[in-house]
């Protein structure tokens, strides 16, 4: 069997990040290479600037093939897209009157029905996640084919909408950048994937994600199910840090990851700090608790805004196992402890260990990455958030020549 490459690209708040994966057969990832650049040309997830994306898109691809000598171009690519602009819709359909098992054409048919809701002419149906299929009335199928239907075969789907202006953009830069095999995928979507075991999505898991901003997805079934962004998560705290204690932002970066807590009550031994000034001069020493003060302090309102919005989708009425903390704001010593007290329910950082074996090298077993893992996840699940298109008459004929051509040649 031939090794797989698969390139995955998360396009966060902040950062533009880019990894070459190898899969081997027994479906192991192994980093070959990975770029970060400063996500230019985009705001909150939206491309404001076409020029400015494309050159940043442009730089990550060049770093990351110039460490694995492979070009992006010639893999498959699995692009995470996030933001406000992209809504949640639920969609129902029913299809009955079966007088044999359900084929490939039924499943088709009523995803088809799902997707048709009444929408304003500038947004589009994006995605449809299938949540569940219902046969006669006995619910939680995942999947249906060649069950038999006895009355009634429903579904119920997530739909994913987009503005058409903003997918035509996107396209046109990665087609722009000679991409040749690429799928845009929603990010809250497929970052539990990468770090939940099939149990834990299958029991019901809540995956908070906080990178530059915050992510929220709430899986249940093997599938996600709904969950909510906020457009501001680890830039707010060295923003605060920064402003507090009138430090440079890139400095404030790094004391933050050096020295910071998610707490005071979490520092033990309370170092002195040096600080640097505007120009770069050392100005002063602060504290371990008084850095990891700013950053709690900003965490709870996080967490708080965060509590607000998941008290909101509870009418889902989804129960929920454990929470499990990503992004590169979950590397912050005690942030497990917090977590647990504003949702009251476990917590755990990152990966699950089923999880963790899998990957390497084993620096990228680190919940900043989680999102990447979790597209190359969704790609070797093979699961296939693309809407399904509506057939004319013709691409029914053609849809029977082939079936018919199929049988005349006995091949499956």
């Amino acid at each position: 069997m031939e090794k797989k490459i698969i390139t995955a690209l998360d396009l966060g708040i902040t950062t533009i990040k880019c990894l070459i994966s190898e899969i081997d057969q027994q479906e192991r990832i192994n980093i070959l290479g990975f770029g970060e650049v400063e996500a230019k040309g985009f705001n909150r997830g939206v491309v404001v600037d076409s020029e400015k994306a494309f050159k940043s898109l442009e730089s990550v691809f060049t770093e990351v093939e110039q460490k694995t000598k492979i070009k992006v171009k010639k893999t498959r690519v699995i692009i995470g897209l996030q933001g406000e602009y992209i809504k949640e819709l639920r969609g129902e359909s029913s299809k009955d009157d079966f007088i044999r098992p359900v084929q490939e054409e039924d499943i088709m048919e009523v995803k088809r029905k799902a997707q048709r809701i009444s929408l304003p002419s500038e947004l589009m149906i994006w995605q449809l996640i299938p949540l569940e299929y219902v046969i006669d009335g006995v619910e939680g199928i995942k999947q249906p084919l060649k069950r038999s239907v006895y009355n009634k075969l429903t579904l119920k789907a997530l739909l994913l909408t987009i503005p058409r202006s903003s997918l035509k953009t996107f396209i046109e830069i990665f087609q722009e950048l000679e991409l040749r095999k690429f799928e845009l995928v929603f990010q809250n979507a497929v970052i539990g994937l990468g770090v939940c075991e099939e149990e834990e999505l299958n029991r019901g898991v809540a995956v908070l994600d906080i990178g530059g901003g915050v992510n929220f997805g709430i899986y249940k079934n093997g599938e996600y199910q709904t969950g909510f962004n906020l457009p501001f998560g680890g830039v707010s705290i060295t923003n605060d840090i920064a402003i507090v204690f009138l430090t440079p932002f890139h400095y404030a970066e790094k004391i933050k990851k050096e020295y910071g807590m998610a707490s005071r009550d979490s520092v033990t031994d309370d170092l002195p700090i040096e600080i640097i000034n505007h120009q770069e001069e050392r100005k002063k020493r602060i504290t371990k608790s008084q850095l990891s003060h700013v950053i709690e302090c900003r965490l709870k309102e996080i967490l708080y805004l965060a509590k607000q919005e998941y008290e909101k989708l509870k009418e889902e009425k989804i129960s929920l196992s454990s929470i499990v903390v990503t992004g590169g704001v979950a590397n912050t010593p005690g942030i497990t402890k917090l977590v647990e007290e504003f949702f009251s329910l476990p917590a755990r950082v990152g990966f699950h260990p089923l999880i963790k074996e899998k990957i390497s090298p084993s620096e990228f077993v680190n919940p900043k990455y989680a999102t990447l893992i979790g597209l190359i996840e969704y790609k070797l699940k093979k699961k296939d958030y693309l809407p399904v298109k509506d057939t004319d008459f013709f691409d029914k004929i053609k849809s029977w020549m082939k079936k018919r051509f199929t049988l005349f040649l006995g091949e499956e």
